[in-house]
């Protein structure tokens, strides 16, 4: 019997979603799905992603890790909170903070209620502050906690798919 991969979204497919989620995708421990924002920028690239790959440059090894999206792979780039969100273990929420209602909004509508959220985002405060929006929602029951990318990460060109920590 095999077991079941742990199944993960990434909600703000930005540098800081795609290089989290990202190296969850290329080490195999997770199936990801990323999910862009319809904007000119989270257009632009997730179509560099779509076609390209998504680049990590500057890894651990100092290497560089191709992720690519296409028939048949398992992780998914989409605008689809819906179903990107629905059947998540843990979903990682790297958009910025002052969008965390409508990110609540999200959660409470398309998350299974046990999943864990992880707050990439800057600041004091956001688990607890999420922890009550969902609350007020009537959603939640799953863990909220904050998490930290200790180093820079950029992305090398806007809309190229390329995501380098110097």
């Amino acid at each position: 019997m095999s077991e079941r991969q742990l199944c993960v979204a990434v909600l703000g497919a930005g540098n800081i979603g795609c290089w989290v989620g990202g190296h969850l995708a290329a080490s195999e421990v997770a199936e990801v799905n990323f999910i862009h924002r319809e904007s000119t920028t989270g257009s632009a690239l997730a179509a560099a992603v779509l076609k390209d790959g998504l680049r990590l440059v500057g890894c651990d090894d100092g290497g560089t890790r191709v992720l690519r999206f296409s028939n048949g792979c398992r992780h998914r780039f989409t605008s689809d909170a819906k179903s990107a969100l629905a059947d998540r273990d843990v979903i990682f929420v790297a958009v910025k903070r002052q969008h965390n209602a409508t990110v609540a909004a999200l959660l409470s509508a398309y998350a299974k209620p046990s999943a864990t959220i992880v707050l990439l985002q800057n600041g004091i405060g956001a688990a607890a502050e999420m922890r009550e929006m969902l609350a007020a929602s009537g959603a939640g029951g799953g863990a909220v906690v904050d998490c930290m990318v200790a180093s820079n990460v950029v992305g090398a060109e806007a809309g190229s798919g390329v995501i380098t920590c110097p």
